[in-house]
């Protein structure tokens, strides 16, 4: 996925990835997966680290922006591909597009209740085009709003 900046690496808040996993409703509900960087991260017990609950679910949408449609053998029809998207000037015919792809990914997951907005924007970061997106959704009976994703091409 060359030619834009992703924040995948970068947990929500910033910090390090969470070490421990949240209450049983919310890992149950929202699942635990691993955590993935660049690469595995390998906690001191030489477990591989967890990320769980909503941190599990914000890196799923992440996923699913950041992957084209066919990159993945056995889903083929997950992704939005974010990065088409970064590549090219955003026209409001190239946005709409883009958001409709989101929200039918989206759709797909049992976690998510409700989508409540998906909002695309045309930013700049670095004195370059990007594409800034925000996600609420309600999950687990309640809104949850996630830090806005933001995507930059590269020079």
């Amino acid at each position: 996925m060359s030619g834009f900046t992703s924040p995948f690496d970068l947990p929500l808040d910033g910090a390090a990835a969470p070490a421990r996993i949240p209450s049983v409703e919310a890992r149950d509900a929202l699942g635990v997966d691993i955590l993935f960087l660049d690469d595995y991260v390998v906690t001191p017990d030489g477990d591989y680290q967890l990320v769980a609950g909503l941190e599990n679910l914000r890196r799923w949408i992440l996923r699913c922006l950041l992957v084209s449609q066919g990159e993945f053998r056995v889903r083929p029809s997950f992704g939005a591909g974010v990065a088409q998207f970064v590549k090219k000037p955003i026209t409001a015919a190239r946005r709409d597009e883009l958001r409709n792809r989101i929200l039918e990914q989206l759709r797909r997951d049992d976690r998510i209740e409700q989508i409540q907005e998906v909002a695309i924007e045309t930013v700049t970061i670095n004195a370059k085009p990007a594409v800034r997106i925000r996600v609420r959704v309600q999950a687990l009976g309640r809104a949850v709003e996630f830090q806005p994703f933001s995507f930059a091409r590269e020079a």
